[in-house]
């Protein structure tokens, strides 16, 4: 039961963070998604679930994961504990994705998506093996 004197925010929120505000792996990602000319929806309401981006011709959520948030095993291997919990996570939410809703998920760290030249080669290379029609290498400037 609540009162006046508690109030329960889920999911809690980072200091700093909004919903709407885009993290600078997500501006990248996103950035990378327009040069290479694939239509995407940014921030993408499915169930319970909020899509970093998501390419409805495809049925494909793009995820970028922050190595600090997310437990990246490259950057954050301090914590084993903290890592195998986010890889569990990750994964169940990858499952539920697809069986629930038909949506493949590419999970991308925030360190492949470190610069604008970064992020477009991670991005391309993440999406031909599903075929995704984007722009010839020749065509694209960040």
């Amino acid at each position: 039961m609540m009162d006046d004197q508690h109030v329960v925010v889920w999911p809690p929120m980072m200091s700093g963070y909004t919903p709407t505000a885009p993290t600078w792996i997500e501006t990248r990602m996103y950035t990378a998604l327009r040069v290479l000319g694939v239509p995407f929806e940014a921030q993408y309401v499915l169930g319970p679930y909020t899509l970093d981006a998501y390419l409805p011709d495809y049925d494909i959520a793009l995820e970028s994961m922050g190595c600090s948030w997310h437990g990246c095993p490259e950057h954050y291997s301090d914590d084993q504990i903290e890592v195998d919990y986010q890889a569990k996570k990750t994964a169940r939410r990858t499952e539920v994705l697809r069986l629930r809703f038909g949506v493949e998920t590419i999970n991308l760290w925030g360190h492949s998506l470190g610069s604008d030249d970064e992020a477009l080669a991670t991005v391309r290379s993440a999406l031909e093996p599903y075929g995704v029609r984007m722009m010839p290498p020749e065509s694209e400037t960040v």
